[in-house]
């Protein structure tokens, strides 16, 4: 079979089964249902007029400089650790701090719905990987009292809010399970990161915040600059000795030359609007519950946990697709979540602090 003969047969198999996807381009003038700029904050604008427009190289050899690590000591700072390690992507973060620390003596225990880029990590890091049902820690205690004892190693993976799906991990139930089973808790925090928190340090922070957690109970926090902060890139926070052991070990890191300056200098702008957002936030939450009050009056069954992604199910490809276009007829961008991205053909909404009461009854009716 030629190059171009297997091309035409994998993707009219994804057209007989409603999963081929194609780029496309979307005017301002779409009410944005689908977007992660939960505060807005990807539409401000930056003018650095005095910065190099590229780093020159990796960190370790000429991309270094004071704006990135004055950066990652304000990340430490508001994520309560001793370091941070600022990477290009989130995807970055995750395959290479993963497939830095693991290895194949090791066992990972992984919610089953984390995002793609922490199962790339595990598939590269070479560890036994074992997956518990997705929130629930009764099950990650059985595969750990059954599996954790034959490897050097332990670590379990959460997102903390689930991308597709709106829900939360219960961090309490699985820090529970750390003194009996010794493992390292690594939180990917990157739809948490700006909505969750008295400053938008995520849910582990508002957990400490509440009483309903203590600091220092988790060793690895990874998130991103590139929903709620409206930028891109992302940090792993932890221990000095952790990050020291990335910047040598972690090959995404190593091996990319480093970001531009213009990028740090628009996160460390943003990272401050970030973390003093408390009225989006509070705007945030309030359209959070008022749609979620509207879905149950109006019978919808959805997924949602204090985060501003709600996910409705469907039956087919074929009727999320026939829905989302529904709803671009009316100048609504809402995008059906076909697999493999999800077990099940979904709409998934996301409610920003800007969405007035009259933008979300547009959907609720369109819904209804």
């Amino acid at each position: 079979m030629g190059l171009n003969e297997f091309i035409n047969k994998r993707l009219g198999d994804l057209k007989s089964i409603n999963q081929y996807r194609e780029l496309n381009i979307y005017s301002n003038d779409f009410l944005d249902f689908s977007s992660n700029d939960y505060l807005g904050l990807a539409k401000v604008s930056f003018d650095f007029t005095d910065l190099d427009s590229g780093s020159t190289g990796s960190r370790l050899i000429t991309g270094n400089s004071l704006e990135f690590e004055d950066l990652e000591k304000e990340i430490a700072a508001w994520k309560k650790t001793e370091a941070a390690l600022f990477f290009g992507s989130g995807y970055l973060a995750n395959l290479g701090a993963i497939s830095a620390m693991a290895g194949p003596r090791d066992v990972i225990f992984s919610d089953e719905l984390n995002h793609s880029c922490i199962l790339d990590g595990i598939r590269l890091s070479g560890a036994k990987k074992f997956f518990y049902k997705n929130l629930d820690a009764k099950h990650l205690q059985e595969l750990l009292e059954k599996h954790r004892a034959g490897y050097d190693k332990a670590f379990v993976i959460t997102d903390t809010v689930f991308s597709m799906q709106g829900t939360c991990a219960d961090l309490k139930s699985i820090i529970d399970l750390k003194q009996d089973y010794d493992f390292t808790l690594y939180l990917d925090e990157a739809h948490a990161t700006g909505t969750l928190g008295q400053t938008g340090a995520g849910l582990y922070a508002s957990l400490v915040e509440k009483g309903d957690l203590e600091a220092n109970q988790v060793e690895i926090q990874m998130g991103t600059f590139s929903k709620a902060c409206g930028v891109e890139g992302a940090y792993v926070a932890g221990s000095k000795l952790l990050i020291d052991y990335l910047i040598n070990f972690a090959r995404t890191f190593i091996y990319s030359t480093a970001p531009s300056p213009y990028v740090v200098a628009m996160v460390q702008q943003n990272l401050k609007r970030l973390i003093n957002a408390k009225d989006k936030r509070q705007a945030l939450e309030k359209n959070i519950q008022y749609f979620r009050s509207k879905l149950d009056e109006i019978k919808i069954s959805y997924t949602n946990d204090q985060s501003p992604i709600f996910a409705i199910n469907l039956s087919t490809n074929e009727e999320a697709l026939v829905l989302s276009e529904k709803f671009l007829a009316e100048k609504i961008l809402l995008k059906a979540i076909r697999p493999p991205t999800v077990t099940q053909p979904c709409l998934r909404i996301c409610l920003h602090s800007s969405h007035s009461i009259d933008d979300l009854d547009k959907v609720l009716k369109l819904l209804a």
